[in-house]
């Protein structure tokens, strides 16, 4: 928070008053280094902090005459102008401040080291995207969804699913062991990494039920913060068993939902289950989609999404930038149609309202589960089409899922 500040002895000393801002200490960082401090500043006080390696701009005086002095301007020893010639910072003169200019290309280092991607550690894996020719293909299926998560960043929540048939299984004490290294790559268009992840992924089934589970699919997710724009995923899988690889490799395109007067919603989430985060489960992971953990049902081979018929199909979505009316608050419409996509015939249809869901501010999540009884086995679509009242705009977005 700002406000009256006394400067360290190395920021040169002496009483002033600060914009909002806020230090994070790391005791050690792998790869970077230890004792690492990072300063983020709200110099706007709008709420929107950002990193800075200038422990001088949060200052509110810096720019008026005689207005918190440091403790060497103060004795008359240093002139305020000298925070201003040159170098990262804007800090005066400090009697303790001899090795600053090292510190400073030390912290420009350590920050450059941050806004990297984590260096991947199985390199084999990575090679797998350059070839063009494979063998032993491991199979697997990737979604991908887009939902807002502030005003300039998009979560894209990266959902791999594997059959478990497809798997090679060692077994030791009755049980069969079964391991998957997950790695993925985002680049920008200029081929500049953007975000990567890496994780080893074990199963273990007890001899009893082998068949039984190779029957069924695992899931792993990842999700990682993108700006919008056009980028290049490329997801590879290694069975560590047997030694054999997938990859998948897609173009996708994160869009932007923060053109207020634009209605803007997130992906629509077939799942089959979504639950809220329970408090004692210590945060966001994977499935988790603000306070709901969504688990989505996997298209496989670019099929729609296939459900048992009396299994529960869910729907999850968010709107974004609703217009909001004199009593602060969103009023719209939404409605739901499942139509038979063979015979275009609408099998289930009703309405909702803003008032009766879950709404802050400007967004609304969207929470429901179509009704299995009306559901035979068949190809259907669903359309969720929602109607702003305030702004006079509408938007509406539809998937397909199978029945069987």
């Amino acid at each position: 928070m700002g406000g009256p500040y006394q400067r360290t002895a190395e920021e040169g000393g002496g009483a002033t008053s600060t914009y909002p801002f806020e230090i994070w200490r790391y005791r050690h960082i792998e790869g970077i280094g230890q004792e690492l401090e990072i300063e983020f500043v709200d110099s706007c006080e709008c709420g929107a902090y950002h990193i800075t390696l200038d422990r001088g701009e949060k200052d509110v005086l810096s720019h008026v005459s005689g207005a918190g002095p440091t403790l060497m301007e103060s004795m008359g020893l240093a002139d305020r102008t000298q925070r201003f010639r040159g170098g990262l910072e804007t800090l005066g003169p400090s009697l303790f401040g001899g090795n600053r200019e090292t510190t400073q290309f030390d912290r420009l280092i350590a920050l450059n080291k941050m806004d990297s991607p984590p260096a991947v550690r199985s390199a084999g894996l990575r090679e797998s995207v350059l070839s063009t020719v494979r063998y032993n293909v491991l199979p697997f299926d990737v979604r991908v969804d887009f939902a807002r998560a502030d005003a300039t960043t998009t979560i894209v929540p990266i959902t791999v699913q594997v059959p478990n048939g497809s798997l090679t299984y060692t077994a030791k004490d009755g049980v069969h062991h079964a391991s998957v290294i997950i790695s993925g790559w985002l680049t920008s268009l200029t081929g500049q990494a953007v975000g990567s992840f890496e994780d080893p992924v074990r199963l273990d089934i007890p001899a009893g039920l082998l068949e039984k589970v190779s029957a069924t699919v695992s899931l792993y997710q990842q999700t990682l913060p993108l700006h919008p724009g056009r980028y290049r995923l490329d997801v590879v899988l290694k069975d560590v068993n047997s030694g054999n690889t997938g990859l998948f490799s897609r173009s996708i395109m994160v869009p932007d939902f923060n053109a207020e007067d634009k209605l803007a919603a997130s992906s629509l989430i077939l799942a089959d289950l979504i639950e809220p985060v329970r408090a004692r489960d210590g945060g966001p992971g994977s499935f988790t989609l603000g306070a709901s953990r969504v688990r989505p049902r996997v298209a496989a081979n670019g099929e729609p999404a296939v459900f048992v018929r009396g299994e529960k199909i869910n729907l999850w979505m968010q709107v974004y930038n609703l217009g909001v009316g004199v009593n602060a608050k969103p009023s719209t419409s939404i409605e739901y149609q499942v139509v038979n996509a063979k015979t275009n015939q609408p099998v289930a249809q009703w309405t909702d309202t803003a008032e009766r869901l879950d709404t802050a501010g400007n967004q609304m999540t969207l929470r429901q589960s179509l009704p299995p009884d009306k559901l035979e086995a068949g190809v259907y679509q669903v359309t969720v089409k929602v109607d702003d009242r305030v702004s006079q705009q509408s938007i509406s977005t539809s998937a397909k899922f199978v029945v069987k």
